[in-house]
């Protein structure tokens, strides 16, 4: 009896050591949450991919895969979210539920199936698979998949609305009603909820790479029954026991939430150390989700203990931008953007200032042409130095900014060409300072000396160094190149800045079409270094705004829905979509609309076999502060002809400031019949282009082959999250000119 008690007591203690020898601190290092412009999230060792939020899909691949370009030790935490549109309560968004995997068989393969497609989706699809280091099911716990009974003190008796569906079920699992103000009963859901998670748990293990960390994630308002100093009933204690999910071959440690000392330590730091498991944290910005300061904050999540794997920053807008415990360099200030949180923490805990640097590097763009080539001839070679640094990244310090000491160097030139010094400026030239987001331009005129077959245009080189910064190298790419950069571009908030360098030649003529993307944009203004342009009203969903050289506009409107949507999803091959089954066979995606607008609506196609078409335009928006939908019904629009029927639709009444969005609906009614449909279009009606230029404010000047300082803003809200806002388009129009004329010069055949 003693030897086995010596051989348990070892066993414990070399359990213990290996525990001990194992140190995982700052493995993760520092995260974000997954939000923000790809730049600012790469600079960071990792971050969560938030399924549920985002789509499981190649869009998603290709955000990742733009991050680890910028930065190939990114690491990514991806949060399974596989419970969406499986549930059948409206009031759990239809997510599915605790209950609906015990008591509908197939809910659980489907949860699964989605798992693994989650997960295999970045496994297979990222550059790097070894990219993913952790998982985590879900996020804030219990929260999501159940109706949170425990939310507060129990008292009574009473059913959980997620459990009512399954009161039969329930009752015959346990031999009689359930009753959660029974600590029997209330136990029994606590086993249920354990044996939920580490199912999930273990089939995520059974997938994942080994390095691959599994985390269980619970809200921070709720307590454990490891909480000595609150009991059962009490609120917001689930009723079980950590260790009930820390067993091994289940997850791997916890997350925690450095609220305030006591909080750090009640739900996280007892429950390490006494399992001595993994965690992670998050340091959130907004000062609503912290009762101490931000400072502190951060110093809770840094503690050295060998599980720690790390934290990541939660931003979002500030709601009381005077709050004690609001970080200093924010308060006051309401015209922030996640960009600016995410490069204020980043600089002020010098997270990624490698990648930083490769960010903002000196960037160069070449431009020139070797082609046809004679000896004698000249090459033009156009060099565009761009300084892209500005404050934000250098926690709102000016002198940083500028680049000191910079040196322009044309550094390689093609075998048979030669710089003639009497025609050109130096080789190497030299700037005091150059500074931020600005950029400037020097031309040499290569002189074809003679014939090489040695030559190559990638001799041709160009370079840039200066002060603390890695030098830069740019090679031709071709036998001629053009300097268009950003012709077309995104604008995502007001005050953005960036550069445009036009391109184009002698027959040149150029406008600007500027398009909004997500709501509506008020006093669009443009500012190309000292000039302005601004337009006096609103750009909304299905405007474009051309805007020429001089002072001259036009507001063009366009379909408000995506060619492949206007043909039903039909194949290229197809002339018509054929419905023969169901009832609902088609919708089109959600359509921003104006208040107050006429829309013209119309469908082409034809029926067959008694079929009767049936069109719902759909508005939804607030009326009186409340969610309110309203139709239009289009009855019987086709005959058994192919033909186009038009009507035309008046948005209808909703508050002021209500976003109205409008879904347009196609039933084959009675589900009798074949409906076949060719196309169909919901556009604004009235004249499809039309002068504006009263509306306008300043002039616009576009020269061809010009580096332009460029900046927008407008007078809205700030543009927080930076989901794209306008698109800005460079149109050449002599180029489409000339491309037209040689269409119509077609062929003899």
């Amino acid at each position: 009896m003693l030897k086995k008690a010596w051989l348990w007591l070892l066993l414990l203690l070399a359990f213990g050591v290996h525990a001990q020898q194992a140190d995982h601190y700052w493995q993760w290092g520092w995260g974000a949450y997954g939000s923000g412009p790809v730049e600012d999230v790469a600079r960071f060792d990792w971050s969560l991919v938030n399924f549920g939020n985002i789509a499981a899909d190649e869009e998603t691949v290709a955000h990742l895969n733009a991050i680890l370009r910028v930065n190939p030790n990114h690491r990514f935490v991806i949060r399974i979210w596989p419970i969406l549109g499986i549930g059948k309560l409206p009031n759990n968004r239809y997510q599915a539920t605790l209950w609906d995997y015990f008591y509908r068989p197939e809910v659980k393969g489907r949860i699964r199936e989605n798992i693994r497609q989650q997960f295999e989706l970045l496994h297979n699809g990222l550059s790097n698979p070894e990219a993913i280091v952790g998982m985590t099911y879900l996020e804030e716990v219990p929260n999501h998949f159940t109706s949170r009974p425990f939310n507060s003190r129990i008292t009574r008796a009473f059913m959980p609305w997620d459990m009512a569906p399954f009161e039969a079920e329930i009752r015959a699992e346990l031999g009689h009603p359930f009753d959660i103000s029974k600590e029997k009963d209330a136990l029994w859901w606590g086993k249920k909820y354990c044996q939920y998670f580490n199912e999930m748990h273990q089939y995520m293990r059974s997938i994942a790479p080994p390095n691959c960390k599994i985390i269980y994630w619970q809200a921070t308002f709720f307590n454990t029954l490891d909480r000595t100093d609150k009991k059962l009933f009490e609120t917001g204690v689930l009723p079980f026991y950590m260790k009930d999910l820390l067993k091994e071959g289940n997850c791997d440690g916890i997350f925690g939430y450095p609220n305030n000392d006591l909080i750090w330590q009640k739900q996280a730091m007892d429950i390490v150390q006494k399992h001595n498991c993994l965690f992670f944290s998050q340091a959130s910005t907004p000062a609503g989700m912290r009762m101490t300061g931000f400072q502190e904050t951060v110093n809770r999540t840094l503690v050295k203990h060998p599980g720690n794997l790390g934290t990541f920053v939660y931003v979002e807008p500030e709601q009381n931008i005077n709050a004690w415990n609001v970080i200093p360099e924010f308060k006051g200030k309401s015209n922030v953007h996640i960009d600016d949180m995410l490069r204020w923490f980043g600089h002020r805990y010098q997270v990624g200032m490698p990648v930083v640097k490769q960010i903002l590097k000196p960037r160069l763009y070449l431009g020139y042409d070797f082609r046809d080539k004679a000896p004698g001839d000249f090459v033009t070679v156009s060099a565009t130095l761009y300084n892209p640094r500005n404050k934000s990244w250098f926690g709102g310090n000016e002198d940083e900014v500028a680049l000191k000491n910079v040196e322009l160097e044309l550094s390689g030139i093609p075998d048979g060409y030669i710089l003639s010094p009497e025609a050109n400026s130096p080789r190497v030239l030299h700037l005091e300072n150059l500074d931020g987001e600005v950029a400037i331009e020097a031309t040499w005129w290569l002189q074809k000396d003679r014939e090489s077959d040695n030559f190559s245009p990638k001799q041709l080189q160009v370079a840039v160094q200066a002060d603390g910064v890695e030098k830069t190298i740019q090679n031709a790419e071709g036998m001629h190149q053009s300097r268009n950069v950003n012709t077309e571009y995104t604008i995502s908030r007001t005050g953005e800045r960036w550069l445009m360098i036009s391109g184009g030649g002698k027959g040149s003529k150029f406008h600007l079409e500027l398009e909004p993307l997500r709501r509506t944009v008020s006093y669009p203004r443009l500012t190309f270094k000292d000039q302005a342009i601004l337009y006096r009203d609103s750009l909304g969903p299905g405007d474009k705004l051309r805007l020429y050289p001089g002072v001259k506009a036009t507001l063009v409107k366009t379909p408000l829905i995506s060619k492949r949507t206007a043909r039903f999803e039909r194949a290229d091959a197809d002339a018509e979509r054929v419905f023969e089954d169901g009832y609902l066979v088609f919708s089109s995606p959600t359509i921003r609309v104006k208040p107050g607008c006429e829309y013209v609506f119309s469908v082409t196609g034809f029926v067959a076999d008694n079929a009767i078409l049936n069109c719902l335009v759909e508005f939804n928006g607030k009326r009186n502060g409340k969610p309110h939908k309203e139709s239009v019904r289009y009855f019987n629009p086709l005959g058994k002809e192919l033909s186009t029927a038009t009507q035309t639709v008046q948005v209808p009444t909703f508050d002021d400031n209500s976003e109205i969005r409008t879904i347009v609906r196609f039933y084959r009614h009675a589900q009798t019949g074949k409906l076949h449909l060719r196309e169909f279009n919901f556009q604004e009606g009235g004249n499809p282009e039309r002068d504006v230029t009263d509306r306008l404010e300043g002039s616009l000047s576009l020269p061809a082959n010009t580096a332009l300082n460029v900046a927008y803003d407008d007078r809205d809200e700030p543009n927080f999250w930076l989901t794209p806002l306008l698109r800005l388009k460079l149109v050449d129009s002599g180029e489409i000119q000339q491309a037209e004329e040689q269409r119509k010069g077609g062929g003899d055949f």
